[in-house]
């Protein structure tokens, strides 16, 4: 076993501080942003290969501090790990421009307020300063990055396709409009090739940036929240997007356009972002498999001491000291925007589901049952535990809710007869009357086959209780459809089959003359 020599150790720390072009422009940034810049300019070459300059209008760098300015872990933000507990800047590790130096050509420009003129440094690949020069700029600080990924080829290779190139591209838009959003006063301006790609003039307030964020159309449907408590202590401020807003407008399929801030700092959080969607999707009753990310903007305060930023090299995961009250505290904010999330669970007893839209249901009812509403003065009892749904005619129906013959069937004249032999099923069917209506109940059975020999029909009609009320409407009951009773028979043609029921011709059935009255054996016409 040997040491690994000091080049060996940089360029392995150094590509892991920085891992791709949007990971410099957001370190470069973040250091603008702690020297107290309000205006920041980025400009690319070739997607950030061949040139990265981030350009501000900070404090610059002392003269004091520019030998060691690219030095790991030289920082003027920290003295000792205990000031983690009161930070209030992005940077703290002392990383970032020592790490660039190791995959990069750099170039510093910079110019305090009490110095005459800026002065430009040339830096080694260690981070030392091996020339430098006076220069025309004006107060602030620039960062110029050249060849970037000169030494690590592969990572320089995943570069080389178009596709990737324009997803990186987007990727440093989307991290400067996150900064600008936290950041109102900020203005900030992105260039690719000499062409403008973003910018967003200082403004006054959060609503405002997030215009040049999401579009006067998104913010116009958003709503500002505000939730405080003390024990713990957190604060939540932001947009979001009203009830029942357009999902097109409101939304978007990836969370690019959810912007969630811990302490001002823009972060990448699972949990937080769960929470977020399940409110948002729970107003339009979508579930989990079709949900959207809603274009908001939330910023989370906690006290420093309560959250622990110095989990990975970018600093966008971080680890909150009362995580579940800060979940809780984002849920608790939602719904009182959205109200509580909704599902379609069992019902109580002795309620109904009531009407489901078309193509919809509650949870599976019992066999036999429905869960429709019921006409007037009828009841939808299950139907008896001897029934049987066995397969229906052709041209007929077995839809207990709907036992209506379909228009050109063989049934469908006999729905226009004047009686109780006008309400027929192809299976049992077990009809009830209200008993508030004061009419005893009716129990009929139709039974019908087909022959292989013959198209003639049979039907076996009996009636049961006492005498039937011939004035019951066919909306007054609600017919279960149980199954079809197979009346198969090897009886001949016109033979009597007892009950008043003999073999029908199909050409009465089909015409709706398939009953004789009882009394006078004169045939029923529809």
């Amino acid at each position: 076993m040997k040491a690994l020599s000091a080049d060996t150790i940089r360029i392995l720390s150094s590509s892991q501080v920085i891992t791709s072009v949007v990971n410099v422009v957001k370190e470069l940034l973040e250091n603008s942003l702690d020297a107290g810049a309000s205006s920041v300019d980025v400009k690319l070459e070739n997607y950030g290969l061949d040139r990265i300059e981030v350009r501000d209008n900070g404090s610059g760098i002392h003269a004091r501090d520019t030998a060691v300015m690219a030095m790991r872990h030289y920082t003027s933000k920290i003295s000792s790990h205990q000031d983690l507990e009161r930070l209030e800047t992005y940077g703290f590790r002392g990383e970032a421009l020592g790490s660039l130096c190791a995959v990069a050509e750099v170039v510093i420009t910079t110019k305090t307020a009490g110095d005459d003129i800026s002065t430009r440094y040339t830096l080694d690949l260690t981070g030392k300063v091996i020339s430098q020069k006076p220069s025309h700029l004006g107060q602030g600080t620039t960062v110029c990055a050249l060849k970037l990924f000169k030494n690590l080829p592969v990572r320089r290779q995943f570069y080389s396709n178009a596709r990737k190139c324009k997803e990186e591209l987007k990727k440093v838009q989307d991290v400067l409009m996150a900064y600008a959003i936290i950041k109102p006063e900020l203005r900030v301006t992105c260039t690719h090739n000499k062409a403008v790609v973003w910018q967003k003039a200082r403004v006054s307030d959060h609503r405002t940036a997030l215009l040049a964020a999401l579009g006067t159309s998104c913010v116009a449907n958003l709503l500002p929240l505000h939730h405080r408590q003390e024990q713990p202590q957190i604060t939540i401020d932001g947009y979001f997007p009203k009830p029942g807003s357009d999902f097109a407008l409101t939304s978007s399929s990836n969370p690019d356009r959810t912007f969630i801030f811990v302490n001002d700092r823009p972060v990448r959080d699972k949990d937080l972002l769960k929470v977020v969607r399940q409110q948002y999707n729970s107003q339009a009753g979508r579930d989990s498999s079709h949900s959207r990310c809603p274009m908001l903007m939330m910023s989370i305060t906690v006290p420093p001491r309560a959250v622990d930023v110095n989990l990975t090299p970018d600093k966008t995961q971080v680890m909150l000291h009362h995580r579940e009250a800060v979940l809780s505290a984002v849920e608790a904010m939602l719904v009182s925007l959205y109200g509580p999330q909704t599902s379609c669970g069992p019902a109580p007893p002795d309620t109904s589901c009531g009407p489901a839209p078309p193509g919809t249901s509650c949870d599976p009812a019992p066999p036999g049952t429905s869960c429709d509403p019921a006409p007037p003065g009828a009841s939808c009892d299950p139907a008896p535990p001897d029934a049987s749904c066995d397969p229906a005619p052709p041209g007929t129906s077995c839809d207990p809710a709907t036992d209506v013959a379909p228009p050109g069937s063989v049934l469908e004249g006999l729905w226009a007869g004047p009686g109780p032999e006008s309400l027929i099923t192809h299976g049992q069917a077990s009809c009830h009357r209200d008993p508030r209506a004061g009419t005893p109940d009716l129990d009929r059975t139709a039974n019908t086959s087909s022959s292989s020999s013959s198209d003639d029909w049979l039907l076996n009609r009996s009636l049961c209780g006492s005498e039937a009320d011939s004035s019951v409407a066919r909306d007054d009951v609600l017919l279960s459809c149980a199954g079809l009773s197979d009346l198969a028979s090897a009886s001949g043609p016109g033979q009597d089959l007892g009950g008043g029921a003999a073999e029908v011709p199909a050409d009465r059935w089909s015409a709706g003359r398939a009953f004789r009255d009882r009394d006078t054996g004169n045939i029923w016409s529809p």
